[in-house]
């Protein structure tokens, strides 16, 4: 997982905790989806995060092993305006 001010590889719990955090101090305005694919048993789009002070372009990858889908990988990047 790749935020602006943390990254690495973290527990379930940690990373809910890292997410939620995220999302509450960035508030979104809006987002928008600008590329989206999937391949086998992998879905990953790419978006635009606009909150109050700028915007972000968010990267999620998701695997389904099965049972279930999982977030496998998530980057959330600042964008220069």
């Amino acid at each position: 997982m790749v935020l602006p001010d943390k990254s690495g590889v973290f527990s379930r719990e940690q990373a809910q905790f890292l997410i939620k955090d995220f999302f509450d101090k960035h508030p979104p305005t809006s987002f928008q989806i600008i590329h989206q694919g999937e391949r086998e048993n992998a879905t990953f789009a790419i978006g635009r995060y606009n909150y109050n002070q700028g915007q972000y372009r968010l990267l999620f990858l998701t695997k389904n092993n099965g049972h279930e889908t999982l977030i496998h990988q998530l980057r959330v990047e600042k964008q220069d305006e």
